[in-house]
Formats: structure tokens, sequence, C-alpha cells
């Protein structure tokens, strides 16, 4: 679980300067985990990005988010 560490820390560095390819990237992780049966921490990561949503003005990025959200709510 090392590799996990290292995202954690990548993550929270890049929260810093939050901006589409952050989001983009919580989603698919967020999305990544839930394929791999990790739902909780799939949850936490699409979590962030809708923490991080409203910093950008990306109609495509936050419609992405919340179709996301409704694939995996029927997982």
């Amino acid at each position: 679980n090392q590799a996990l560490v290292f995202l954690e820390l990548a993550i929270s560095e890049a929260e810093r300067t939050a901006g589409p390819p952050l989001i983009e990237s919580l989603i698919e992780i967020g999305a990544l985990f839930h394929r791999m049966g990790e739902r909780e921490r799939g949850t936490e990561f699409l979590d962030r990005a809708e923490v991080l949503a409203p910093t950008v003005s990306d109609p495509q990025l936050l419609a992405l988010l919340e179709v996301q959200k409704g694939l995996l709510a029927f997982r």
C-alpha cells in the first residue's frame, strides 16, 4: 500500500492549485477503485473531486462527475 501513500501525497500537493486536470484525475481514480471493488475508497476520491468542483467553471467536467457518481450508485 506504499503506492497509495504516494498517491495521497501527490493529490494533497496538487489540491493546493486545484484545476480541471486534478478534478478529472480524482474522478478517474475514484472510478478505478470502484471497478476494483474498493467502493469506499473510490467514493472518497469522488467526494474530493466534488469538493473541488466549484473552483472550476467547466460544465463538461461537472457533468462527468455527476454521471460517474450516478453510475457508481447503481453498481
